[in-house]
């Protein structure tokens, strides 16, 4: 009871306390027992003596929950996102450009642990991929807790799913090299869309002009779907790759392309449209999403998962530019 332990720390007694506030010496003993809770003016009293806040003394806080890195074991100890997988705690890291963005951390992570701020609780879904669309899907979900996304490449969405660390990845490739889900895990597709360069017009006019013009474009890490297609046109094109910083999802590609950051990006169709920004397609890819079949009776799982295949969510992916949902919802053998 932090009572009990500000009272110490000043070497009070329980007597010296109730004087101090104003209350009785049996009503400072039976709250710092645990038999009786403080009114609003005993315990408001009680925290001036201190010079505490009422929150301080009476609010107990949660105990670290042990917990690991949605990607990875490597991120760093700071604020974070929280999600349960599996009855486990899972984070990702919240930058303090994050934070002024809007972006609120559930608690701290110690490396091995995360603080939960009060009244915070981890998101009932977690899901990673790059896909534009999960942000849509998580602000969906209807649970109070909400949804956590994870923006990452097919590749470390599969590895996170492998090691139960999301309940939902997203995995894009060219159709004929789509990996095969194991058994225990359904694939769902969600859209095709085509991959490739985005450019900025004022800069570049294809995406060889962007390539060829010494300036950066900004890549994906190398597990990325987009990535791995971007390198295999430079190789059968004969092209020196470009150096470029790297972003961790369409999105920000196309952003750091629009504010000028490089001649282009290596991104999808989607988010190159939406930014305003030309493009030129090196490849058609689809989309799924894959879930443990033992996840799918969890509400929060199965309640994203039937948008799929509702009208409604047909019609709002459609309405996205250079959307293909034809296949939206349907299983993948």
């Amino acid at each position: 009871m932090a009572l009990r332990q500000r009272r110490t720390e000043r070497g009070w007694s329980q007597a010296e306390l109730a004087e101090r506030a104003g209350v009785s010496r049996q009503l400072v003993s039976a709250v710092e027992s645990g038999r009786h809770e403080p009114g609003v003016a005993a315990a408001l009293a009680l925290a001036r003596a201190l010079g505490e806040s009422v929150e301080a003394l009476f609010v107990e806080e949660q105990a670290p929950l042990d917990a690991v890195a949605v990607l990875g074991d490597t991120r760093p100890a700071g604020p974070v996102r929280a999600g349960l997988v599996r009855g486990r705690a899972v984070v990702t890291p919240v930058s303090p450009l994050d934070e002024l963005d809007g972006v609120v951390p559930e608690g701290r992570w110690s490396g091995t642990a995360v603080q939960l701020a009060d009244g915070a609780q981890p998101a009932a879904l977690v899901l990673a991929g790059c896909e534009p669309a999960l942000g849509m899907l998580a602000g969906l979900l209807s649970d109070p807790t909400g949804a956590l996304w994870v923006k990452a490449s097919s590749g470390d969405a599969r590895a996170a799913l492998a090691a139960g660390r999301v309940h939902v990845a997203a995995v894009h490739e060219r159709s004929h090299r789509l990996p095969s889900a194991p058994a225990d895990v359904v694939a769902l597709e969600v859209a095709r869309w085509r991959v490739g360069v985005a450019y900025d017009p004022r800069l570049a006019s294809s995406a060889a002009d962007a390539v060829d013009s010494g300036a950066p474009v900004v890549q994906r890490e190398p597990g990325a779907g987009a990535q791995k297609a971007f390198d295999r046109w430079v190789r059968r094109e004969h092209r020196t790759r470009p150096s470029g910083p790297r972003a961790s999802g369409h999105v920000e590609v196309c952003r750091m392309v629009a504010m000028g950051v490089a001649a282009g990006g290596v991104t999808a169709e989607p988010a190159a449209v939406a930014a305003g920004l030309g493009f030129e397609s090196l490849e058609e890819h689809v989309v799924a999403l894959w879930c443990p079949r033992d996840l799918l009776g969890e509400r929060a799982v199965a309640e994203v998962l039937d948008h799929l295949t509702t009208a409604a969510f047909r019609s709002r992916l459609a309405g996205l530019p250079a959307y293909d949902v034809a296949g939206l919802g349907t299983e993948i053998a």
